[in-house]
């Protein structure tokens, strides 16, 4: 091979690594966009029911039926989920930043290749 068919290969792999990468960030962001309104949606629903009285018959959607469940037990439940969507926007967060900075190195490496 010569010297020219190598640094086209080598540019070609950066493009395709590229690509990846820009597809792996806008599925991240999708994701965390996806996460954090959940918790927002979870969030109002906690509001709403925490101001309802507590004798108040309470359901919990499991597939397509709704079972009877105590209010307590729903807002117990609900705060475990906001606290693990918490920690789930956090990780989303910093595997964001990786693959950001992951992104620009790669960035810088097509901006040598192309000196």
């Amino acid at each position: 091979m010569s010297e020219r068919e190598e640094r086209e290969k080598a540019f070609i792999e950066l493009h395709e690594k590229y690509a990846q990468t820009i597809d792996g960030l806008r599925r991240l962001t999708q994701s965390e966009r996806a996460n954090q309104l959940g918790k927002q949606r979870l969030e109002l629903v906690l509001k709403e029911l925490g101001s309802m009285p507590d004798n108040v018959p309470t359901y919990k959607q499991i597939g397509r039926a709704y079972f009877l469940e105590p209010k307590s037990e729903l807002l117990s439940t609900g705060a475990k989920s906001i606290a693990t969507m918490g920690s789930d926007l956090e990780n989303f967060k910093q595997s964001k930043s990786a693959v950001e900075q992951k992104l620009k190195e790669i960035q810088k490496e097509i901006q040598e290749m192309a000196k």
